[in-house]
């Protein structure tokens, strides 16, 4: 699929089944974001066997095709491209003086930026290791 502009069955129907999917339950949000965009991984892995299943289906292929309006993969990434609304833009915010980094990086942050605002992103074992291995002691708060 790298590369080819026209959808091949297969395509077809993961996009029109996944653009049915964010219409059906695009009002369902958290914090304002939509809840189909964090699942929509699951959401593939769970029609995959129907899409297999399908893909040789000419007759419903078509009628998805043509219901949908997807012949080309510009097709499927307008339909599918979700831009969220802006809440507020802080990118030209002088009073922000904090730094966001993996927790990774501690070492490094320590170095580099000694009397700066820091917050670490302990997402992954690697970065709590991190915080062990450092010779500095650190004050932390777990959120």
């Amino acid at each position: 699929m790298y590369g080819e502009e026209k959808l091949n069955n297969h395509y077809i129907l993961r996009y029109t089944l996944t653009k049915e999917f964010f219409e059906t339950f695009h009002s369902l949000k958290y914090h304002g974001i939509e809840l189909t965009l964090p699942i929509v991984r699951q959401f593939h892995i769970y029609i995959k066997r129907f899409v297999n299943a399908n893909r040789s289906n000419q007759q419903y292929v078509k009628r998805l095709q043509k219901k949908h309006k997807l012949y080309t993969m510009k097709d499927a990434q307008r339909a599918l491209a979700r831009i969220p609304r802006r809440v507020k833009n802080l990118s030209n915010q002088t009073q922000r003086k904090t730094i966001l980094l993996p927790g990774r990086f501690v070492s490094f942050a320590l170095k580099q930026f000694p009397s700066a605002n820091i917050v670490f992103l302990v997402s992954t074992k690697e970065d709590e290791k991190s915080f062990t291995k450092c010779s500095n002691p650190i004050k932390y708060e777990s959120v």
